[in-house]
């Protein structure tokens, strides 16, 4: 916030077109001063985000993973697995031989 005799002092700069350097500081904090004001995010919240992204099959990016590759345990949603294994019968990640898909259990 700004004093009486500031902003009386500001118009005054202004109205000369004298853009000292006080009178620039004082527009910029005045401007800055209740605009685009944003908290920053709780720790708790973006933990949460971070877990909700970890959680996502890192193929898509999109599904959460649900499907995991039988023997190496990597994990992938089940669309995503079901895509790659019309065509393919080995791991996305390590291209281990697959024998089978199992669905990932709840925690």
């Amino acid at each position: 916030m700004i004093s009486h005799l500031q902003e009386r002092s500001l118009r005054a700069s202004q109205e000369r077109g004298n853009d000292d350097k006080k009178g620039v500081a004082l527009r910029k904090s005045d401007k800055i001063q209740g605009e685009g004001k944003q908290d920053p995010k709780d720790p708790a919240e973006a933990e949460a985000e971070e877990e909700d992204e970890e959680d996502l099959c890192s193929i898509c990016y999109t599904d959460p993973c649900d499907t995991v590759f039988v023997p190496c345990s990597h994990k992938s949603c089940g669309r995503c697995i079901a895509r790659h294994l019309i065509e393919h019968k080995n791991c996305f990640f390590c291209k281990t031989p697959i024998t089978s898909t199992s669905p990932l259990s709840s925690e």
